[in-house]
C-alpha cells in the first residue's frame, strides 16, 4: 500500500514540469468568451445509465459496479464479491447516426475492508471525410478513443475510505495524417491518476433510518496530450464533491437525494488585450498581453491550483464554472428503482441544461436501467445537449451477493 502511494506521488512531481500551451483565439481575443476547453473530452462522458439517470451524478451514490468512473473509493464499500456492468450511450445521436460510447467495468472485493476495479471505455466517433482547403476529400477515416483504467480503494475506518486510480488513455482523430501547414498528425497516448474519498454512516431520524454519504474524486490527472508534437493540451482534469441522502421510509421503500458538484481543474482561458484595430498586443518576450485573468501555459500542478482564481471575471465566472447535478432515486424491494434528475451548467460556460429520467429492474439477477436526458433551456442547435433525445442502457450482475471474504 505504502510504495502504491509513493508511486503516485513521484509521478505528479514529474507533471510540475509539463507545459500547455493555450493560445488566443479569436473570441478570447476579443473577450466573448472564456469558457474552459480540454482535449479528449470523452473522459467526461457519463458512461451508465443509473447515474445518466440521476444528471450525471454519482460520487456519493451507494457503490455499484460503475464505482470505478465515479468514485473508486467506494468499493471498499462494495456490498457484493463481485460486481461487472455493460454500458452503451448513442452521442450526438440528433446530430450524427453512428457516434457511440461503450463501457465495460467491474470490480473485486478483496476482503471486507479493500476492493479493486478497472473499467474499458470505448468511444467509436463513426466515419468522418478529411478534406484539404477547396473541400476535396483527401481520405475516410474512422476515429476512435478508448481509455483503460483501474482503482483500488481501502477503509481507513468503520466509515472512511480513500482510493487511487490509474488510466491509459488512447486517442486516435486522424491518424496519420499531413495537415495544411506540412504539420503531420499521429495517435495521441497519455496516463493518467486520480484520488478519491468516500465517507459513509447509518443514522436514526426519529424511528426510521436513514443513509448519508460524502464523497469527493478528482480523476485524470496526467501531462498534456499531443497529436501533432508541436502543440499540446490538457486531459480534463476534474473535481467532482457531493453527497447522497437514502432515507429508508420502511422495510421495502427508499428514497434518496443527490447532489453533486463539478468543476474542471484547468486554467481559464484569459482575455487578451488588443490595440484600437482589434490586434493582439504583445509583451516584450513575443507573448500576447493579457488583459484580463491568468497565464495559461503553465504546468499541470499550477494549472490545477490556478483553476480556483484564474477566471477574467472574477468572483462571479468561477462560481459559473461550477456544474451542479440534483437528484431524487426511490427504490422499492431493493429490485426496482425510478429516478429525476436536473443539471444546470451557466449560460456562459456553456449553457447545458437538461432534466433526465430513469428506470431500473432486477431481472433473474440481471439489473437492467435505463436513462432519457431532456433539454430544459431551448432546442437551439448551438446549445442543443447532444444527448438530447437519446437513451443510455446498462445491464450489471452481481456475484455472490452479500458474501464478502473476510481479511
Amino acid at each position: 500500500m505504502k510504495s502504491i502511494f509513493i508511486f503516485f506521488f513521484i509521478f505528479l512531481l514529474g507533471l510540475n514540469s509539463g507545459k500547455a500551451q493555450i493560445n488566443p483565439t479569436i473570441s478570447s481575443v476579443t473577450g466573448q468568451t472564456s469558457v474552459v476547453t480540454t482535449t479528449v473530452p470523452f473522459l467526461l462522458i457519463t458512461p451508465d445509465a443509473r447515474s445518466g439517470g440521476i444528471a450525471d451524478a454519482g460520487v456519493a451514490i451507494s457503490p455499484d459496479a460503475n464505482s470505478i468512473y465515479w468514485n473508486p473509493s467506494k468499493l471498499a464499500f462494495a456490498p457484493d464479491d463481485m460486481a461487472f456492468s455493460a454500458s452503451y450511450t448513442p452521442w450526438m445521436r440528433e446530430l450524427v447516426p453512428d457516434v457511440n460510447l461503450y463501457n465495460l467495468s467491474g470490480y473485486k472485493k478483496l476482503d471486507d475492508k479493500s476492493g479493486i476495479g478497472i473499467s474499458v471505455r470505448y468511444f467509436d466517433l463513426g466515419t468522418v471525410n478529411f478534406t484539404d482547403s477547396v473541400n476535396r476529400v483527401i481520405k475516410l477515416y474512422n476515429p476512435t478513443e478508448f481509455c483503460l483504467s483501474a482503482g483500488y480503494a481501502r477503509k481507513l475506518s468503520e466509515h472512511f475510505s480513500i482510493g487511487i486510480s490509474g488510466s491509459f488513455i488512447y486517442s486516435d482523430l486522424a491518424g496519420s495524417t499531413t495537415l495544411s501547414n506540412n504539420v503531420f498528425t499521429k495517435p495521441a497516448k497519455d496516463i493518467a491518476v486520480g484520488f478519491s474519498a468516500y465517507y459513509t454512516k447509518k443514522i436514526d431520524i426519529g424511528t426510521k433510518v436513514a443513509d448519508i454519504a460524502f464523497g469527493a474524486n478528482i480523476s485524470n490527472i496526467g501531462p498534456k496530450l499531443t497529436y501533432t508534437g508541436t502543440t499540446d493540451d490538457f486531459l480534463p482534469t476534474n473535481l467532482k464533491i457531493g453527497g447522497y441522502f437514502n432515507f429508508h421510509i420502511n422495510d421495502q421503500n427508499k428514497i434518496g437525494i443527490a447532489l453533486d458538484l463539478n468543476k474542471l481543474l484547468v486554467p481559464t482561458p484569459p482575455i487578451y488585450a488588443v490595440n484600437d484595430s482589434g490586434k493582439l498586443i504583445y509583451n516584450a518576450d513575443g507573448t500576447p498581453k493579457i488583459s484580463r485573468g491568468k497565464n495559461p501555459n503553465v504546468s499541470v500542478l499550477q494549472g490545477m491550483v490556478q483553476s480556483f482564481y484564474d477566471a477574467p471575471g472574477g468572483f462571479k465566472q468561477e462560481i459559473a464554472e461550477i456544474d451542479p447535478s440534483i437528484a431524487l432515486e426511490y427504490w422499492l424491494l431493493n429490485k426496482y428503482s425510478a429516478r429525476l434528475g436536473f443539471f444546470y451548467e451557466d449560460p456562459s460556460q456553456g449553457n447545458r441544461q437538461y432534466m433526465t429520467i430513469g428506470l431500473g429492474a432486477n431481472i433473474s439477477g440481471i439489473v437492467l436501467d435505463v436513462a432519457y436526458l431532456i433539454v430544459t433551456n431551448n432546442t437551439n442547435i448551438v446549445t442543443i445537449s447532444p444527448l438530447t433525445n437519446t437513451i443510455r442502457i446498462s445491464l450489471s450482475t452481481n456475484i455472490n451477493k452479500g458474501k464478502l471474504v473476510k481479511g
